[in-house]
């Protein structure tokens, strides 16, 4: 297929972009590409005419330049990169190959930024012959469209890009060694940029991942070789720190030049002119900029207009669908990986896996990002992001540490689970009408909820798991703590703060205690000393006065409110379970401890099937016993086949049960709202009819008794 970057089809011609294997850091491909680009003949119909002639001020400047060649001294001629070939075989000016362009995304004005976007969205080929000069360059039209190039093409589309956004930017020929040229990133760090906490729009390619190389001097010598990257010098934009750099366009990274891992800086260019470094050119780190550069033209004025077609991609062909979609880096103890918006199906831009090793194989932790959740359809007919709102997932399985984090649109606000232990929920206030604002949950001990904006500060259960043989006491003092498992509430604490009229302050209550294993409620009184603390015992079994039946009252709605409170945050972890069970199986057994355990009879209810696969009572047969049973094992299988069974039929029951009631209830409840506008609109219809008899008889007494109208009595 072809993809249009110029105005015009016929005027500016295609670019042909194909699907090419990725060879990153490993081979290279470009004589294919170029050898299918010009034998295409679609392609060649179209070819516009600046990529294959020369203007009249092309040729001027060719001329200059081969002058330049004449009079420059042999020992020196290894720095004349000065006229290599395009992608048509065409020689040209480096300085013309530069296409100043100002994309669209106003993120990408930025240096780091911009540099990160280059090295993720283009794949990175070595040089085809590290030892020659007579190096093919791809314009940087091209290079945008096959997201495919080796050091030059990848600098010359950046270079374009930066000086489109306002930097002093350069492009450099130079020597480098191996292991920047075959983008050797195993000695480099992985930084995560910290969470905002408002992240309303979408930030291609997890521009929050930064891929920092602070340990490039301690890498052993290797052989140099010819390569090419990006200078940038300060005082425009935000590079006003004193500091040029060096920008590495296979990985993005920053390098000061004062301490860089090139190895000689022989030649630099930008749209406007060359220069040619005469000076000590293998100090790259003393490196003076103003002094020991010798231009080749004699002024930008004979540097004729770029001859690539005007960049002028697709928003979201460039920013959030590339190619192929997909993009992975290894670093030290870690792996990055990268995604386009609606490319995974959980909505995934981005995922760092940090290891305990440099081979990769113990996990420490998995950072995940988020695109936004999208209104509507995204590109390409597919809603991406996430329909929950979640934007960041922290999963540490050594630790057994569970970490979510929404937008500012999900109730949730974050949510954090340590194994069995311990579970806390950040709510949204504004979506909350009871003030819930944190929940912090310790398994099989107490629930803690914190609310704002109201009397109660917070609320305090104390609850006791109930064995699953044990006696079940009075449905009112249980509460669920899984899908299975209930737990019997012994105590609730509600502490409120103090009334701002201190004259008030002995009376208004601090913390109402409500024992129930015991039977009484403890309700104790703000004081301004702690001595002076008053606190009142009310007995269940000995309430007479009005306050105590108004407590006991309180007890039974709270008790409701925390049953109401625990039933909603079971189903929110179920539902959380059923949407990632996914994204679990693809991560295979890194979150497995995380997760509850299913059913150990599956989907089947209880109910036989056929085949050796799907035995009904495998589960609960003990060492794989698949042969006759004793009395006593078979009635155990028996019972627990049979106990399991009725356990899920009943909740299921259940379920069908509540959304029935439901259901009737909302009937009842419209049957009685259409009802009641029917008579009020009988009552209003009565009302008027009286009226309107009345009104009609008035006015036709005043239009008798009106005195411009006495030619009507008269004609009587």
């Amino acid at each position: 297929f072809f993809v249009h970057l110029g105005r015009n089809r016929i005027k500016s011609g295609p670019i042909l972009a194909m699907a090419w294997p990725s060879t990153e850091g490993l081979t290279s491909t470009k004589a294919a590409r170029l050898r299918s680009l010009r034998e295409n003949e679609e392609n060649t119909k179209y070819i516009p005419d600046a990529y294959v002639t020369h203007s009249e001020c092309e040729r001027k400047c060719n001329d200059l330049v081969e002058l330049f060649r004449a009079d420059f001294p042999k020992s020196l001629k290894d720095r004349l990169f000065l006229l290599p070939e395009n992608e048509y075989g065409i020689k040209k000016f480096v300085c013309t190959y530069i296409q100043p362009t100002l994309l669209p995304n106003t993120e990408l004005y930025d240096l780091r930024k911009c540099a990160t976007f280059v090295a993720r969205y283009c794949q990175h080929e070595p040089l085809e012959n590290e030892s020659s000069l007579e190096i093919p360059i791809a314009s940087p039209a091209q290079t945008l469209a096959w997201a495919v190039g080796d050091c030059f093409d990848c600098s010359f589309l950046l270079a374009s890009l930066l000086i489109g956004a306002g930097h002093d930017a350069f492009v450099v020929f130079g020597n480098a060694p191996e292991w920047i040229r075959r983008k050797d990133q195993s000695h480099m760090q992985c930084i995560l940029s910290q969470w905002s906490g408002d992240k309303g729009v979408s930030i291609p390619w997890g521009m929050e991942v930064n891929v920092e190389d602070k340990l490039h001097a301690q890498k052993p010598p290797s052989n140099d070789g010819t390569h090419c990257w990006v200078l940038v010098k300060t005082g425009k934009r935000d590079l006003n720190d004193g500091d040029h750099y060096f920008v590495e366009t296979s990985t993005g990274i920053l390098y000061p030049t004062n301490d860089s891992p090139y190895s000689q800086v022989l030649s630099i260019w930008n749209d406007r002119n060359c220069w040619l470094n005469v000076g000590d050119s293998s100090s790259v780190d003393r490196l003076d900029f103003s002094n020991g550069w010798v231009p080749v033209l004699p002024d930008a004025h004979s540097t004729p207009y770029s001859w690539v077609n005007p960049l002028e991609p697709n928003e979201m062909l460039l920013i959030r669908y590339p190619p192929d979609g997909k993009r992975a880096i290894n670093v030290n103890k870690a792996k990055v990986e990268f995604y386009g918006e609606g490319i995974d199906p959980q909505g995934l831009s981005c995922r760092v896996t940090q290891y305990e090793d440099a081979a990769r194989t113990i996990i420490l932790s998995c950072n995940e990002i988020f695109f936004p959740a999208t209104k509507g359809v995204g590109f390409g007919g597919v809603r991406t992001g996430r329909r929950d709102h979640m934007i960041q997932r922290i999963r540490r399985p050594l630790e057994n540490i569970y970490c979510e984090y929404f937008a500012r649109e999900s109730d949730v606000c974050e949510r954090e689970e340590v194994g069995e232990k311990l579970r806390c929920i950040k709510f949204n206030e504004k979506t909350r009408a009871d003030g819930l604002v944190e929940r912090v949950e310790t398994f099989g001990s107490s629930i803690t909820e914190h609310f704002v904006n109201r009397d109660i500060l917070r609320r305090i259960i104390c609850i006791s798991p109930l064995p699953k043989d044990a006696k079940k006491p009075k449905s009112s003092d249980l509460v669920p703590i899984s899908d299975k498992q209930v737990a019997v509430i012994e105590r609730i604490d509600e502490y409120f703060k103090e009334p701002e009229d201190k004259t008030k302050l002995d009376s208004s209550i601090a913390c109402r205690s409500y024992l129930l294993k015991e039977r009484i409620i403890k309700v104790t009184y703000h004081c301004e000393h702690e001595v002076l603390r008053r606190e009142d015992v009310y007995s269940k079994d000995n309430v007479t006065n009005d306050f105590g039946k108004e407590l006991i009252k309180l007890q039974n709605a709270s008790i409701s409110t925390v049953k109401k409170t625990q039933a909603e945050m079971i189903l929110l972890t179920e539902s959380k379970y059923a949407q990632e069970t996914k994204m679990t199986e693809n991560l295979g057994t890194l979150h497995a401890s995380e997760r509850k355990p299913t059913s150990r009879s599956g989907k089947n209810d209880g109910v036989p099937r056929n085949g050796a696969d799907n035995d009904y009572l495998s589960p609960y047969l003990q060492d794989e016993t698949h042969g006759h049973l004793n009395k006593e094992e078979a009635m155990r299988v028996k019972r627990e086949c049979l106990e399991e069974t009725r356990d899920r039929l009943m909740e299921r029951a259940k379920v069908i049960q509540s959304k029935l009631s439901r259901e009737r209830e909302e009937k009842h409840n419209a049957e009685a709202n259409v009802s009641f506008r029917i008579k009020l609109l009988e009552k209003r219809l009565a009302e008027h009819e009286k009226k309107a008899i009345t009104k009609y008889k008035e006015l036709e007494q005043k239009l008798n008794e009106d005195v411009r109208l006495t030619s009507l009595r008269e004609s009587e």
